[in-house]
């Protein structure tokens, strides 16, 4: 005889998902790269402090222009990296053909997405905030500066989620059998991984070609502003017609 933990049914559709992707060599190593990437870049940065803000400063008195982009730069190099973390665009094809046991539990459908969700959101926001935090004190941003970049990135760690979650569900892999298929040749992958590529370059340019319209803190106020929308939909839109595809699966 042995006591049973009880969790609630959120708690144990995370630690479900959790354990599909530390059991998983080649599912960490493919969705999880850009934990390992962010962690040592905050390592790197914090060790090269004084350096950076020598760079900084020097930037500041021969390229002004430059200088004051920044904030928006090291948000899109954070967005870049964090990109490479596409653990919710296969995990929808993961389920193959077991898919029907979790489809069978007495459990929403939105409660099986938001934790998958959750897994993406939790492994990636601490590294990519350690991260912002410490490109912020060691290029010595203000404090509006730091506040919109922090936030710009984690915003992009919820809308990058979703996305690829949405991706997952409108390009599902069912009938693999290697789950290096989904993984590594999946098409929501593909997307995901280089639509957060796409869309960090875009920013990036959009701040450069814009320098003369807006100032760069509202520019990232802005981006913020448009990427948090684009989540909401993509959730609403998740938790209503992306709970019925999935439970149709």
């Amino acid at each position: 005889e042995k006591t049973a933990k009880v969790r609630s049914v959120k708690r144990a559709l995370f630690r479900r998902e959790l354990k599909r992707f530390t059991s998983s060599a080649t599912y960490m190593v493919n969705g999880g790269l850009g934990l390992v990437i962010l962690t040592a870049l905050a390592v790197f940065v914090m060790i090269k402090a004084p350096m950076l803000r020598e760079l900084a400063t020097m930037a500041r008195e021969e390229l002004p222009e430059l200088a004051a982009l920044l904030p928006l730069l090291c948000a899109c190099a954070l967005m870049f990296t964090g990109g490479m973390d596409v653990i919710c665009a296969p995990s929808v094809s993961l389920e193959g053909k077991s898919i029907s046991l979790i489809q069978s539990l007495p459990v929403a459908p939105r409660d099986v997405l938001n934790a998958k969700k959750q897994l993406q959101v939790t492994l990636n926001i601490g590294p990519m905030l350690l991260c912002a935090v410490a490109l912020g004190v060691a290029l010595q941003f203000s404090a509006v500066e730091m506040a919109l970049m922090v936030a710009l990135t984690m915003v992009f760690v919820c809308f990058s989620a979703d996305y690829g979650l949405m991706l997952g569900l409108m390009k599902p892999n069912l009938t693999w059998t290697s789950e290096v298929v989904p993984i590594k040749q999946g098409g929501a992958v593909v997307l995901a991984f280089f639509g957060a590529w796409v869309l960090a370059l875009a920013l990036g340019a959009g701040g450069w070609f814009t320098r003369h319209l807006i100032t760069p803190t509202v520019y990232l106020a802005l981006c913020a502003a448009l990427m948090g929308t684009g989540a909401l939909f993509i959730r609403r839109w998740l938790n209503t017609r992306g709970a019925e595809i999935f439970g149709d699966l």
